[in-house]
């Protein structure tokens, strides 16, 4: 696995789970995102969770939707809608 593959920058098998386990146990709620927000907030959420841009969050989002048959993005998109909370306000 190459350097740019893994998250900081470290090299090994167990690097993406221990990214993994420490974005877990970060303690930072999946939510809604207030500030990212086009139509729900669902994938600025999602970007903000994952320390991601927004955009490229986006962009995976609707790649994933429109090249997977086993993908219901529309679906998953008002599944998430209602089951993730919202963020407070800024």
């Amino acid at each position: 696995m190459s350097m740019a593959a893994t998250p900081a920058g470290r090299s090994g098998d167990g690097a993406v789970a221990e990214w993994w386990s420490a974005k877990w146990n970060s303690r930072m709620p999946l939510e809604l995102s207030n500030r990212h927000r086009m139509i729900a907030g669902v994938c600025g959420g999602i970007a903000d969770w994952l320390g991601w841009d927004p955009t490229v969050v986006r962009i995976l989002y609707v790649l994933a939707s429109i090249f997977s048959a086993a993908f219901p993005g529309i679906l998953l998109y008002i599944i998430l809608w209602i089951v993730m909370p919202r963020s407070p306000a800024y």
